[in-house]
Protein backbone atom coordinates (compact mmCIF):
# COMPACT_ATOMS: atom_id res chain seq x y z
CA UNK A 1 0.00 0.00 0.00
CA UNK A 2 2.69 2.50 0.98
CA UNK A 3 4.56 1.85 -2.27
CA UNK A 4 1.46 2.63 -4.34
CA UNK A 5 0.89 5.86 -2.43
CA UNK A 6 4.50 7.02 -2.71
CA UNK A 7 4.73 6.08 -6.38
CA UNK A 8 1.71 8.25 -7.16
CA UNK A 9 2.67 11.18 -4.95
CA UNK A 10 6.19 11.19 -6.41
CA UNK A 11 4.59 12.58 -9.58
CA UNK A 12 4.16 15.87 -7.73
CA UNK A 13 7.28 17.99 -7.96
CA UNK A 14 8.56 19.37 -4.68
CA UNK A 15 9.20 23.07 -5.36
CA UNK A 16 10.72 23.74 -1.95
CA UNK A 17 14.39 24.59 -1.57
CA UNK A 18 15.78 21.16 -0.70
CA UNK A 19 18.38 22.61 1.69
CA UNK A 20 15.57 23.56 4.11
CA UNK A 21 13.32 20.49 3.79
CA UNK A 22 12.59 18.73 7.08
CA UNK A 23 9.60 16.66 5.92
CA UNK A 24 9.31 14.60 2.75
CA UNK A 25 6.60 15.91 0.47
CA UNK A 26 5.11 12.42 0.20
CA UNK A 27 4.77 12.24 4.00
CA UNK A 28 2.99 15.58 4.08
CA UNK A 29 0.63 14.57 1.29
CA UNK A 30 -0.10 11.22 2.95
CA UNK A 31 -0.99 12.94 6.23
CA UNK A 32 -3.23 15.48 4.47
CA UNK A 33 -4.92 12.76 2.40
CA UNK A 34 -5.58 10.49 5.38
CA UNK A 35 -7.02 13.35 7.37
CA UNK A 36 -9.18 14.55 4.48
CA UNK A 37 -10.55 11.06 3.84
CA UNK A 38 -11.58 11.03 7.51
CA UNK A 39 -13.64 14.19 6.99
CA UNK A 40 -11.13 16.69 8.33
CA UNK A 41 -11.14 19.99 6.50
CA UNK A 42 -9.00 22.50 8.39
CA UNK A 43 -5.26 22.69 8.74
CA UNK A 44 -5.51 22.86 12.54
CA UNK A 45 -7.58 19.69 12.54
CA UNK A 46 -5.08 17.96 10.22
CA UNK A 47 -2.35 18.65 12.77
CA UNK A 48 -4.59 17.35 15.58
CA UNK A 49 -5.42 14.25 13.51
CA UNK A 50 -1.70 13.64 12.98
CA UNK A 51 -1.05 13.89 16.70
CA UNK A 52 -3.92 11.53 17.52
CA UNK A 53 -2.85 9.01 14.86
CA UNK A 54 0.90 9.33 15.43
CA UNK A 55 1.38 5.65 16.28
CA UNK A 56 -0.54 4.40 13.24
CA UNK A 57 1.17 6.86 10.90
CA UNK A 58 4.55 5.74 12.20
CA UNK A 59 3.93 2.00 12.18
CA UNK A 60 2.09 1.69 8.88
CA UNK A 61 3.38 4.61 6.82
CA UNK A 62 6.71 5.48 8.43
CA UNK A 63 5.70 9.05 9.22
CA UNK A 64 7.38 9.96 12.48
CA UNK A 65 7.04 13.74 12.65
CA UNK A 66 3.80 15.70 12.63
CA UNK A 67 4.03 19.04 10.91
CA UNK A 68 2.98 22.45 12.14
CA UNK A 69 -0.01 24.32 10.76
CA UNK A 70 2.24 26.81 8.99
CA UNK A 71 4.24 24.06 7.25
CA UNK A 72 1.10 22.27 6.07
CA UNK A 73 -0.40 25.56 4.85
CA UNK A 74 2.78 26.50 3.02
CA UNK A 75 2.97 23.12 1.28
CA UNK A 76 -0.72 23.12 0.36
CA UNK A 77 -0.32 26.55 -1.24
CA UNK A 78 2.48 25.32 -3.53
CA UNK A 79 0.99 21.98 -4.61
CA UNK A 80 -0.99 21.76 -7.84
CA UNK A 81 -4.45 20.84 -6.53
CA UNK A 82 -5.57 19.19 -9.78
CA UNK A 83 -2.49 16.97 -9.90
CA UNK A 84 -2.92 16.09 -6.21
CA UNK A 85 -6.55 15.12 -6.82
CA UNK A 86 -5.54 12.99 -9.80
CA UNK A 87 -2.89 11.23 -7.72
CA UNK A 88 -5.41 10.49 -4.96
CA UNK A 89 -7.91 9.09 -7.48
CA UNK A 90 -5.17 6.90 -8.99
CA UNK A 91 -4.16 5.66 -5.53
CA UNK A 92 -7.75 4.71 -4.74
CA UNK A 93 -8.15 2.95 -8.08
CA UNK A 94 -4.97 0.95 -7.53
CA UNK A 95 -5.84 0.05 -3.94
CA UNK A 96 -9.38 -1.00 -4.82
CA UNK A 97 -8.12 -2.95 -7.81
CA UNK A 98 -5.69 -4.74 -5.52
CA UNK A 99 -8.52 -6.05 -3.35
CA UNK A 100 -11.06 -6.93 -6.05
Amino acid sequence: MKDIIIQNFNQIIDERCQCDVKHKLTDVLILITCATLCGIDTVADIVEYGEQKRKMLSEILGINKILSESTISRILSMVNAELLALCIVNIMKELIGEKW
